[in-house]
């Protein structure tokens, strides 16, 4: 059991990831369409993540966050703001997204988002991660969103 765990725990990681996100959209939609705004919503997370998160670097990672940035200069501070103003961007995107339609259609178009994580990965770091499997996954989910998009965007 211990040896699945080292070698398959990021699989259960991640599963607990995509229920957490299904949790969390069917909850977003319905508040959306009960006319909770975007902004409500990202301030609220924004109060949540800065409790929690702004406590555990102060009071754990402080030391080796500044290790690396003292190892790297600021730049890898600049790319962390510009990272976050790029997850609030898809937060919003998304909120509005599941606001206009539903939770259900949204998520299932932008679960897409691993196939510009191979884009970009390789447009900037030139790291290419795919291999046969993963290929056909990603063929697979294009041909998903296309029948969204088609059939199921009524």
């Amino acid at each position: 059991m211990l040896e699945f765990f080292a070698t398959k725990g990021w699989f259960l990681l991640a599963l607990g990831a995509a229920m957490s996100w299904g949790v969390g959209y069917a909850m977003l939609g319905r508040l959306l369409h009960m006319g909770i705004t975007t902004s409500f919503l990202m301030v609220t997370s924004g109060i949540v993540s800065t409790v929690v998160f702004g406590g555990l670097l102060l009071w754990r990672d402080w030391g080796a966050n500044s290790k690396v940035i003292a190892q790297s200069g600021l730049w890898v501070v600049a790319a962390a703001f510009g990272l976050g103003l790029l997850y609030n961007l898809a937060n919003v995107l998304i909120l509005s997204s599941i606001q206009q339609k539903n939770a259900t259609l949204a998520s299932l178009v932008e679960i897409s988002y691993p196939i510009f994580t191979v884009f970009f990965a390789w447009l900037f770091f030139r790291e290419m991660h795919l291999n046969v499997g993963t290929t056909v996954g990603a063929a697979l989910v294009l041909a998903g969103m296309v029948v969204i998009f088609t059939f199921g965007g009524e």
